[in-house]
């Protein structure tokens, strides 16, 4: 795609405003700002507000754009229009807020500068205080971190900082990469803005030297009669029309502005050289006949919806995997040698010559074990099937070596097992379907929405396993809501393209009507057969569409657990898609390969079950992540409470008083009736309508269009709601005995609602008298400590943690798992699978070390124990002597300085792969003499012999019996740089 710059002469032009095609005017107002010096410019609503400052920003960067409902931002905002020459767009709601007085903003915020002393304590209280969240790594808007000597902080506007402390003064600033943690580029300066507490002016006031533009009254006295000007708006059938306005135009030049480099590569398969792609996005379509040019949006030539509202949730890094690894005091872990104990923290202890910290480990009878850091590689956290009653083991390296032995043996028929199906996979030759053709092409472009980062990926994915010549299995994992939907829908139409069948089972009736009505509203263009069974059809439908199945006439069946029975017969089945697979046992799941071994296999979900997780990490399935959130979806608010009748009531009436509706999830058919008496009494005036499994199919599927027709405004249900219900009116639920729910079911549920661009709030009810279980507490904690926005991989591993690891295979494994922990398990079943594929790993003897050296972090060095069990392990997991330059660096940027006994846990590290390299077993200092010893049944050669004696000045003797050593005499100054000199003169 090309830059608009090229495009500045032709848009940015002086002619009065209500002359102008409405696309112009953001243009137009940039050659105005001169003249005006600050403009405010007001929207409508908050849709054309990210349409317009997305139009005006392609040629200036002087604006800044406010939603007036954003409390959280508004200081940020203000500060920064009162220190700088910004203009402001914004919508018509700004009117109705007070302003602090403009001069006396100029007095308030925290300027942070290079050079400048601050006062920590006071910095935190005024993060803490404008609501920002602490956390040990920077993600997401409204989080800071203090790591060493840098704080992190990710502003709610602007980049995020990280600024380096030397002692209480600043030494820089920088902007930094989320995705990465690195920084990217120095800044001069940070302004923090202040609360303000004297709010008492009027717009009109605040804004006395600014230019006001109200773009509805201009386009009310909006008059194009010049000719030179045409606003250009598309009919319903958008893509004729289009092909109609190039035939139309055939000598004008057609400008399409597209935000999505994707989109915009299919476009130019479509239409080649007839348009030209611009980077960027237009207020509105336009014809400028006076230089021959028509300039429009990507969307609208295929009729979708714009949807451009920048979100401040971004793309967030997968750290789900590392966040689950860090230790906090109290958790549950297994040592390679010892087995299952007990984290208590961090202690300093003298081991040998050396002061260092290690983790302190309770065993069986209070037994404690130091494990000191260069060893913390053998301490993995423990997850099983339940923690509860895990018992802790004698501390005995004998004991817990028996029951590994145990284990092993049961493994080698799992690692079989293992073998047998990936090899089986990779035999089997499977179906390969063509490249996209240009029908395939169009169906995707008239997609309403746009497509997101995660979902592109996930897309293409999907297409590349299905054009390859083996069978696929995929598990594509998505937040509800997060398009799996559409990525089944492409998958599905690319199989119909090549006159294959495909299959899409979905836990619900009501899950499947809403797929049908989707796929049929989909494909209605074209000429596939898209049908459902259900409970919804009757026996005589139900036998005509299997009939019709079997005789190849029914491209897509979408329906339950039906489809699993033994009489659907296919007449040639390509694709089975499985929604929700955590809601579907192995044996269901395999069901299909055993009609088709070869057949290509798509699995969706929020939350994946620890077994599916399991698959993927062995290798046998496939992942695609879409961690994208929709464009201007907002987290969903969440919140424990017990039942109070003034907050349920408070928040249903601030609910429908907005014009939105209300789940209210209350999973015991027995019991509904009670609660729909409880809250007509405390809500009288709400239109309320109460479902469940057991109605009738007619009067079920009548009652939830109802709902989505807005005639009633509380659905109370059971959790039937938690699968398919698509309604983005709906941004209010209750969850009544939450603590009965699990993390995937409490997060399926939450995702039935944000799904616009309204706050959404989610209340879980518990019982008041708080007697939940330990794992109740713990699911509870998980599903609100996670936001709704990406975090259904994060509480699936949650869920693997809580739950355990189930049963690999269908075979029962419950016990080895909770003997070894999860990760354990999962190491020793790596190796059981090498063996039996004839990978030997050499086994490589970890060497002592016993040399006077401070390893520990200093206590001026602030970071949380979780901190600092992740920095060890960042230092640790260095394996290779070209890691260390990198690693430094990596850490003074996150970090800051390096302290002297910070500097020695990498060295320490260092002389560790050193050590490996030259096959020495140990290294010692003891009465100022240097100790040196082999591998045992190791001699080194001549050579290296020689190339060590050389670097040593003073007295030494020779070991020759086994293991064999040099014992040399030895200074105590700089005795780890004479060390490091010596082993490098031999690797």
């Amino acid at each position: 795609m090309k830059k608009p710059n090229e495009l500045k002469k032709n848009l940015i032009k002086q002619i009065p405003l209500e002359n102008a095609p409405i696309g112009m005017l953001p243009f137009l107002c940039i050659s105005k700002r001169k003249k005006d010096k600050r403009q405010v410019i007001i929207l409508n609503d908050i849709n054309e507000l990210y349409a317009f400052y997305t139009s005006i920003s392609m040629f200036d960067n002087e604006y800044i754009m406010f939603d007036p409902d954003d409390d959280i931002k508004r200081n940020d905002i203000l500060k920064l229009l009162v220190d700088s020459k910004k203009s402001l767009i914004t919508t018509e709601d700004i009117t109705k807020i007070k302003f602090p007085i403009f001069n006396s903003m100029k007095k308030t915020g925290l300027i942070l500068e290079r050079d400048l002393e601050i006062d920590i304590k006071m910095l935190i209280d005024l993060l803490d205080n404008k609501g920002f969240i602490r956390n040990e790594n920077v993600y997401e808007r409204g989080e800071y971190a203090i790591r060493g000597f840098i704080i992190d902080i990710y502003g709610f506007l602007g980049e995020p900082v990280r600024i380096e402390l030397m002692g209480d003064n600043i030494e820089s600033i920088r902007i930094f990469n989320i995705e990465n943690q690195t920084s990217i580029t120095e800044i001069k300066k940070y302004i923090i803005a202040m609360p303000c507490t004297n709010e008492k002016e009027s717009f009109e006031a605040f804004f006395k030297d600014f230019t006001i533009y109200n773009i509805n009254d201009i386009l009310l006295k909006s008059n194009i009669n010049n000719r030179k000007y045409e606003n250009l708006v598309f009919p319903s059938n958008v893509l004729n029309e289009f092909r109609n306005l190039l035939n139309k135009y055939l000598d004008y030049k057609i400008n399409v502005f597209s935000t999505n480099e994707y989109e915009a590569q299919r476009i130019k398969i479509l239409f080649q050289d007839k348009v030209e792609l611009y980077h960027g996005l237009l207020y509105a379509n336009f014809i400028d006949k006076d230089n021959r040019s028509i300039y429009l949006n990507d969307y609208d030539i295929f009729g979708k919806e714009r949807i451009i509202i920048n979100n401040d949730y971004d793309e967030l890094p997968i750290t789900a995997l590392d966040d689950i690894e860090e230790l906090e005091p109290g958790d549950l872990v297994v040592h390679q040698e010892y087995g299952i104990g007990r984290f208590a923290g961090i202690e300093r202890i003298n081991l040998g010559n050396r002061y260092t910290d290690c983790l302190k480990i309770f065993y069986h009878n209070n037994d404690k074990l130091f494990v000191p850091i260069e060893s913390m590689h053998l301490v993995d956290k423990y997850y099983a099937v339940k923690t509860s009653n895990v018992k802790l083991s004698p501390l005995s390296k004998e004991v817990f070596k028996k029951r590994k032995e145990g284990i092993k043996i049961s493994l080698k028929e799992i690692a079989g097992e293992l073998i047998r199906i990936y090899a089986e996979r990779q035999m089997i030759k499977g179906y390969s379907f063509p490249d996209d053709n240009k029908m395939q092409i169009e169906m995707e472009e008239k997609f309403h929405y746009q497509e997101t980062i995660g979902q592109i990926s996930a897309i293409e994915d999907v297409k590349k396993d299905m054009m390859n010549n083996h069978a696929m299995e995929r598990l594509v994992c998505g937040e509800v809501g997060y398009g799996k939907t559409e990525v089944a829908a492409r998958a599905i139409f690319k199989a119909a393209n090549d006159l294959k069948q495909s299959v899409f089972i979905v836990p619900t009736t009501i899950l499947a009507e809403q797929h049908y009505r989707t796929l049929k509203e989909r494909f209605k263009e074209y000429s596939i057969s898209v049908e459902m069974l259900s409970r919804f059809r009757t026996t005589k439908e139900r036998k005509g569409i299997i009939e019709k199945l079997k005789n190849g006439d029914i491209d897509v069946i979408i329906g339950t657990h039906t489809l699993l029975s033994e009489k659907m017969e296919y007449n040639d089945l390509g694709l089975v898609i499985i929604d929700e697979e955590h809601r579907f046992g192995v044996r269901q799941k395999d069901k299909f390969k055993e009609i088709k071994r070869n057949i290509d296999i798509l699995y969706m979900s929020a939350t994946p079950i620890p077994r599916t997780l399991e698959m993927v990490f062995s290798g046998i399935k496939d992942i695609s992540n879409i961690n994208t959130p929709p464009i201007g979806r907002k987290p969903v608010k969440t919140d424990i409470i017990n039942w109070d009748d003034n907050i349920i009531r408070n928040a249903i009436i601030n609910e429908i008083n907005r014009g939105g509706q209300i789940y209210f999830v209350h999973n015991r058919i027995d019991s509904l009736k009670d609660i729909e008496e409880k809250l007509k009494k405390n809500v009288p005036e709400m239109k309320i309508v109460t479902v469940h499994a057991k109605l009738p199919s007619s009067h079920l599927e009548k009652t939830m269009i109802d709902f989505w027709e807005n005639k009633f405004d509380l659905l109370l249900s059971t959790a039937i709601i938690e699968s398919g219900i698509d309604n983005p009116n709906t941004n209010t639920m209750f969850i009544n005995q939450g603590d009965r729910f699990g993390i995937a079911q409490l997060h399926q549920l939450r995702g039935r609602i944000g799904r616009s661009h309204n706050d959404a709030f989610c209340y879980v009810i518990i019982p008041k008298n708080n007697i939940l279980t330990k794992n109740a507490r713990l699911r509870l904690s998980a599903f609100k400590s996670f936001p709704s926005l990406g975090a259904g991989m994060k509480l699936a591993l949650k869920d693997l943690e809580i739950r355990g690891a189930g049963n690999l295979l269908g075979i029962n494994q419950h016990g080895n798992i909770g003997i070894v922990g999860f990760t354990m398990y999962y190491k020793m079943l790596r190796t059981a699978i090498d063996e039996l594929k004839g990978i030997r790993k050499p086994y490589i003897i970890e060497p002592t070390i016993n040399i006077d050296l401070k390893t520990y972090i200093p206590n001026d060095f602030p970071l949380t124990v979780r901190g600092k069990t992740k920095l060890y392990r960042e230092i640790t997991k260095i394996t290779k002597l070209s890691q260390f330059s990198k690693e430094k660096l990596k850490f003074r940027d996150r970090y800051g300085k390096i302290p002297e006994e910070i500097n020695n846990i990498f060295l320490l590290q260092k002389i560790k792969i050193m050590c490996k390299k030259a096959k020495i077993s140990k290294i010692s200092i003891v009465n100022n003499n240097l100790k040196i010893e082999f591998f045992a049944n190791y001699t080194p050669s001549k050579a290296v012999i020689n190339q060590l004696l050389m670097k040593i000045e003073g007295s030494f003797k020779i070991k020759y019996e086994n293991p064999f050593g040099i014992i040399l005499k030895t200074s105590n100054q700089n005795n780890s740089k004479f060390i490091t000199k010596l082993l490098k003169s031999i690797i």
